[in-house]
């Protein structure tokens, strides 16, 4: 009976230091979870509008918590990918995104707090306007055009080119003045 009793407790003593060693190993992983999520850095993207945060899939790796409070985060569920922005655990803003033909490139909005596809088309101010066809046939772009008038290029992407990274490295380039992301536009219904 003794040796029952002292096998039982033993039992229940080694139950005991596993779930305090697996809370320990879970309280951990929650703090240093949170610590990542606060230092992770998204790279701002200036737009003539607002700054924009890069929260595509592959950038925003675990939540991040905004200069203004907001927590940014990413789940994918299938083939829907769902971009979402909570206050102190309420969820302010979530948007949905179909990911079969391609990875939406999305960025977040520092003054309006919205989330915001990306468009093919990059904005750019060249340097010297005659070098336009030459910079499209380095990028591989599907088309570009000249707007004299109004001081600009426009350079539409392949749908597998990513317009941040290609924003990026125009950026780096001496012949480019300026290059800027474009926002996709809402979708226009007849009442």
């Amino acid at each position: 009976m003794l040796r029952k009793q002292a096998s039982q407790s033993s039992l229940e003593v080694s139950f005991l230091r596993r779930s305090s060693v697996w809370l320990c190993c879970a309280s951990f992983s929650l703090f240093t979870f949170h610590t990542v999520a606060q230092t992770q850095k998204l790279d701002s993207i200036p737009h003539v509008d607002q700054s924009l945060l890069e929260v595509s899939e592959g950038a925003l790796v675990a939540p991040v918590t905004t200069a203004s409070g907001a927590v940014l985060s990413v789940e994918r569920l299938g083939d829907l990918i769902r971009f979402s922005a909570t206050r102190e655990g309420v969820t302010t803003r979530s948007q949905w995104y179909q990911s079969r033909r391609r990875i939406p490139a999305v960025v977040f909005g520092t003054a309006d707090g919205k989330f915001h596809e990306l468009d093919n088309r990059i904005l750019v101010r060249l340097v010297n306007p005659d070098q336009l066809e030459g910079i499209a046939s380095e990028l591989k772009t599907v088309r570009a055009k000249r707007y004299p008038g109004l001081g600009y290029s426009v350079f539409w992407l392949r749908l597998d080119q990513d317009p941040i990274e290609t924003v990026k490295r125009l950026r780096s380039d001496r012949r480019i003045k300026q290059a800027e992301v474009q926002l996709k536009r809402p979708l226009m219904f007849p009442l």
